[in-house]
C-alpha cells in the first residue's frame, strides 16, 4: 500500500493569506479615469499602453521637469531638499521648496511633484503638481 500524496496545489486559486495590494498615485489616477482600471492597476495587472497615452506620459515627465527646475531657480541649493521621505522631522527642517517627496508604508506609497511651504509654520505646506497646469493644492497642516 502506498502512502497518501498531498494534492498539488492548484496555480489558479489564490494564496489565501495575501500581502494588500499597495495604493500608489498611478492606481488612484486610474481609477479616477476609469474605476475599472484603477481595479486593475490595484491588482497589479499591466495592460499595453496606447500611443497617446505613451505620449502624454512623456509629456508629463518633461514639463515636470521643466517646471521645477524653473521653480528651483527662484530658491537657493540649501533652499531646496529633492526626494525626500516626507516625514514630520523633514518638515521641521522648514526648507521652502520640496522636489519630489513621498510618502510609503506597508499599504500606501504616493509621490507629489513637490511641497512649497507657505508662510504660517515651519509645517504648513502646500503640494502642487507641475504638469497639472502647476496648479498649487489646498495646504496640509502637520
Amino acid at each position: 500500500m502506498t502512502a497518501p500524496t498531498s494534492p498539488t496545489p492548484d496555480q489558479d486559486r489564490p494564496d489565501p493569506v495575501r500581502q494588500p495590494s499597495l495604493i500608489s498615485r498611478e492606481v488612484l489616477e486610474g481609477y479616477l479615469n476609469c474605476k475599472y482600471k484603477g481595479h486593475l492597476k490595484l491588482k497589479g495587472e499591466q495592460g499595453t499602453k496606447s500611443d497617446y497615452e505613451a505620449m502624454m506620459s512623456e509629456w508629463r515627465i518633461e514639463h515636470k521637469r521643466r517646471a521645477c527646475d524653473k521653480l528651483a531657480l527662484h530658491y537657493r541649493e540649501g533652499e531646496i531638499l529633492r526626494e525626500v521621505e516626507v516625514s514630520v522631522a523633514v518638515l521641521r527642517k522648514g526648507v521652502p521648496l520640496i522636489l519630489d517627496p513621498f510618502v510609503r508604508d506597508d499599504t500606501l506609497s504616493l509621490r507629489w511633484d513637490g511641497l512649497k511651504r507657505i508662510g504660517c509654520s515651519s509645517l504648513c505646506y502646500r503640494h502642487f503638481h507641475a504638469a497639472r497646469g502647476n496648479s498649487i493644492g489646498s495646504s496640509v497642516r502637520i
